[in-house]
């Protein structure tokens, strides 16, 4: 007759029957007790527990109940489990289970708890399942802020994006709740960004806190920490929705004005992130290129000028007496939509300019506006021999990101291998090799 396996089998007991008198071991090889086989009945004598098996010859015994994911590992094998997880394998999937016991056991260490979470948020949609579990967290009671679990499952649910679309409502109120921890209110605001147009909800509460706030005007007035941080992360915020922010430029528009540096530097980033969408703002983006009181605000609205169509004011601000503010109006061009005819008639204009830093600034904008080595690489390799050290330095970082795209720069460089100055025939050297190397590769210079 065929085998006969026993549907009983007591928990944590996963052995083979060998023979009659042979030992019972468990799965790891622990000796338990001894096995009788008579008149087809098996029976295990060991401590404490029997365990039945009906057969006429030796039989393998399998447990159908799996223990739970959690009891599975020691808090240290899932920790070194968390951080050699690749989120995106399936079996990343396979460890949900298992991470939301971690999370829901309460006489787990916080950290562990605090690393399930965030290992959640970062798989993001086959976890799904652990969003409600964490929008029960997030409206927890705060104590210490780096144990409490509201401020670490809300920093999950900000990872899990738009997955946690369902958990909205409630981070919203979060938001809005003067009363809530102001550190939770501030990762509440990126939870919704990073939650995006996922629910219209999101949007319309970060709009409607800047709305509540007023502008930091009158030189007496001052305005609490926390109300700048919390005015500044929800400009911020809104740059994650990039064009479907549009609705927000209005208020955008109202703390360009604002006397905190970080505030009108957060208004800039924001409306060059809406792009074409924010056009509306390229006057006063303008004027805060040209004469924001902060260089680093000049510096940064030109750039969003230029992204949201603004190609007209920066063409003008070549023509400014300021080399500075010529050099941001270059850079300013290369950040235009590709389609827009006034670009390359004022980029050329720039790399004739007077100042080296206005010319290196365009051809820079040149080769990120619209690709054209065989333009951008000879006019790069000519400012190497120029005496701006900083201009140098920046043409030989140019041709060095072309790699061989720079080869239209090798009549130049050539001859400046015997020019008098060392630094620039070793500067040439090097890059010639870089060009004509075989084992070198083209590298485009990063997306800015």
């Amino acid at each position: 007759m065929g085998r006969r396996r026993a549907t009983r089998v007591f928990p944590g007991c996963c052995f083979r029957v060998e023979s009659e008198g042979h030992a019972l071991a468990n799965s790891g090889g622990r000796r338990l007790g001894r096995v009788l086989v008579w008149c087809g009945v098996g029976v295990f004598l060991g401590p404490a527990l029997a365990v039945v098996v009906l057969a006429e010859e030796p039989v393998e015994v399998i447990s159908p109940a799996t223990p739970p994911r959690k009891q599975a590992r020691s808090l240290d094998e899932w920790r070194e489990v968390m951080k050699s997880l690749d989120f995106q394998s399936p079996a990343a999937s396979a460890e949900v289970p298992g991470l939301i016991e971690l999370v829901e056991d309460e006489t787990v260490p916080w950290f562990t708890r605090r690393q399930a979470a965030l290992t959640l948020g970062r798989i993001g949609q086959p976890a799904a399942q652990a969003v409600p579990l964490l929008e029960r967290y997030a409206t927890g009671p705060v104590g210490d802020r780096e144990t409490s679990p509201p401020l670490w499952a809300v920093k999950a649910l900000a990872l899990f994006g738009p997955v946690a679309a369902p958990a909205t409502p409630t981070v919203a109120r979060l938001v809005g709740d003067p009363l809530t921890d102001t550190a939770v209110r501030l990762m509440s605001l990126e939870a919704l960004g990073r939650i995006g147009s996922a629910h219209p909800l999101a949007l319309a509460t970060i709009v409607e806190l800047l709305r509540s706030h007023a502008p930091l005007l009158e030189p007496g007035r001052m305005r609490a920490g926390a109300e700048l941080d919390l005015i500044a992360a929800a400009i911020e915020c809104l740059e994650l929705f990039r064009g479907d922010a549009a609705s927000s430029v209005p208020v955008l528009l109202r703390f360009s004005e604002d006397r905190a540096d970080r505030i009108r530097r957060a208004v800039a980033v924001t409306l060059g992130a809406i792009g074409p969408r924010a056009s509306d703002a390229a006057s006063r983006l303008a004027m805060m290129a040209v004469a924001d009181p902060s260089l680093d605000v000049r510096d940064v609205a030109a750039v969003s000028l230029g992204k949201v169509g603004g190609a007209e004011w920066l063409a003008k601000m070549l023509g400014h007496s300021d080399t500075e503010t010529r050099e941001r109006g270059a850079t300013g061009l290369g950040h235009a939509p590709p389609t827009d005819p006034q670009v390359s008639g004022a980029l050329s204009l720039a790399r004739s300019d007077d100042s080296p830093r206005v010319r290196i600034a365009a051809i820079e904008a040149t080769e990120h506006w619209h690709s054209d080595p065989a333009l951008t690489a000879p006019a790069a390799a000519r400012e190497i021999i120029g005496v701006d050290r900083s201009v140098r330095l920046r043409a030989i970082r140019f041709l060095t990101k072309l790699g061989p795209l720079a080869s239209p720069a090798l009549p130049i460089l050539a001859p400046l291998r015997n020019d008098p100055d060392p630094q620039v025939r070793q500067s040439a050297e090097k890059l010639i090799h870089g060009i004509e190397s075989p084992d070198s590769t083209a590298k485009r210079p990063p997306a800015q």
